[in-house]
């Protein structure tokens, strides 16, 4: 593997929801993104290829994507790819730029506010898709990864009384 696939899905995935909108910030983050890309090439082409715990951690990280409700604690994530903690932590970041937890977290956000937007899905039972055990908590979390609660989250995407946990139902 020459590249850090993982870098390129998320690096790609991040100039997709820039390309979404027209505003000048989302053309300078494009072309950020753009100068990463090529940064990141470059370092892999100079760099020797990724240890196997590297690419377990990347197929781990695929994993967690897709099943974004399988809770794991740094440790639970550090035992599956064979490594300690401390040093799974110090490969994580290394790798993806940013530590797991918060790496999870984001993910799990962002499929939050894609259920929140596609789905009749109440907010309790979107974030129990997503392994929280406590609405509130969910709500914490959303609010402060999105600046908004789920709800109001719903209200400004103008997707309000289409769903049975808002507090007027249009008909």
């Amino acid at each position: 593997e020459v590249v850090n696939q993982g870098f390129l899905r998320e690096a790609a995935r991040l100039a997709d929801l820039c390309g979404q909108r027209t505003d000048a910030l989302a053309r300078v983050q494009e072309t950020g993104l753009i100068y990463q890309i090529l940064c990141e090439l470059w370092r892999s082409l100079q760099s020797p290829p990724a240890p196997p715990q590297d690419r377990r951690i990347t197929q781990m990280m695929e994993e967690l994507r897709q099943q974004p409700s399988q809770w794991q604690s740094v440790r639970d994530m550090a035992r599956r790819v064979g490594l300690s903690s401390a040093h799974f932590t110090r490969r994580f970041t290394a790798m993806v730029g940013e530590a797991p937890n918060r790496w999870l977290r984001r993910m799990r956000m962002e499929w939050a506010r894609e259920l929140l937007r596609t789905t009749s899905l109440n907010i309790g039972e979107v974030g129990e898709s997503l392994g929280y055990r406590d609405i509130y908590f969910f709500s914490r979390q959303f609010k402060q990864a999105m600046g908004l609660s789920p709800r109001q989250f719903r209200i400004a995407k103008g997707l309000k009384g289409r769903f049975k946990d808002d507090a007027i139902v249009q008909k």
